[in-house]
């Protein structure tokens, strides 16, 4: 109770009710406070990498998988490529949400990104989405951001779409790209099989985009700077896109995974970048969003 100074009103009384409501109110604010205090204390501190949480037992190799939930999505802002020609002529994806797990033997990495079209076609001028995963060969160094540097390789996975599509439906070809075309004898039912192969260079000399029995939508690649790209001839990696109001894609390698690419061990923290390519606004080769390194720890 209280008396205003210089006032000569009498105090006023406070009744047992009323002081019980008032220590009772007292008492709930002190503990609303300190649940507040407890929860802070309690929560996660924020991100400030991507982390590869351990995971038992196989990979999951679906995006919807629950056990993607164990792993903190991590943001990976992206840039429009324009340091080379030809350049992208805007940004058409601005950002990723990647994920991360491994066993102990593999590591694998859920990307996410918003995109309104579905493209999964390679044909004349049609092109597939797609997206990169790049680690350093010698996980101590950062090397240069530009697909690596002399001295300096970098291990490259990259998933295609329309290579998506060819392990989900077979083989896709030009009937499939352009239905309504006239289809007339193919040259092996005029010549032959050994007489048409030279209308297939590209299968002759097995360039692995000609590839007909793919069996991944991933592809493992080398670099060591612009225009090194190589394909790699063990081929190791893997992954599954699935598309729902945008793209889901695992890419998936081994820890060890051999000669030319990276080698990982749990509790190792290393560098990851990535690129990513929308067909529908005409990305190809250069022509793509890019991410600088971002820093990645395996759990231990």
């Amino acid at each position: 109770m209280t008396v205003e100074p210089g006032t000569d009103q009498a105090p006023t009384p406070v009744g047992r009710r009323g002081f019980l409501k008032a220590a009772g109110a007292v008492a709930a604010s002190t503990a609303v406070a300190t649940a507040i205090a407890a929860r802070e204390l309690t929560r996660p501190a924020p991100a400030t990498h991507l982390v590869a949480r351990r995971h038992g037992g196989e990979l999951p190799g679906d995006p919807d998988d629950r056990a993607w939930s164990r792993g903190r999505p991590w943001a990976v802002p992206l840039m429009v490529q324009n340091m080379v020609p030809p350049h992208a002529p805007e940004l058409a994806v601005t950002e990723l949400q990647v994920r991360a797990l491994h066993n102990g033997e593999r590591i694998a990495f859920l990307v996410e990104w918003e995109d309104d079209d579905e493209d999964a076609v390679d044909a004349m001028a049609r092109f597939r989405d797609a997206v990169a995963v790049q680690l350093p060969v010698d996980v101590a160094v950062i090397p240069g951001i530009t697909m690596g540097a002399l001295n300096q390789p970098v291990h490259i996975m990259q998933w295609r779409a329309a290579w998506q599509r060819d392990v989900d439906l077979g083989r896709q070809g030009v009937q499939e790209a352009f239905p309504n075309r006239f289809k007339d004898a193919p040259p092996e039912e005029l010549m032959g099989e050994e007489a048409a192969t030279q209308f297939y260079p590209a299968v002759v000399a097995k360039n692995p985009m000609a590839r007909r029995d793919r069996t991944s939508p991933v592809e493992d690649l080398s670099a060591v700077g612009f225009g090194s790209l190589t394909a790699q001839d063990e081929q190791t990696a893997t992954g599954r896109g699935v598309f729902e109001r945008g793209w889901h894609v695992i890419l998936s390698t081994p820890l060890a995974a051999g000669e030319h690419k990276t080698s990982l061990r749990p509790g190792v923290t290393t560098s990851v970048a990535f690129a990513v390519w929308d067909g529908g606004a005409g990305n190809r080769g250069s022509r793509k969003q890019w991410s600088n390194w971002t820093e990645l720890e395996l759990e231990g």
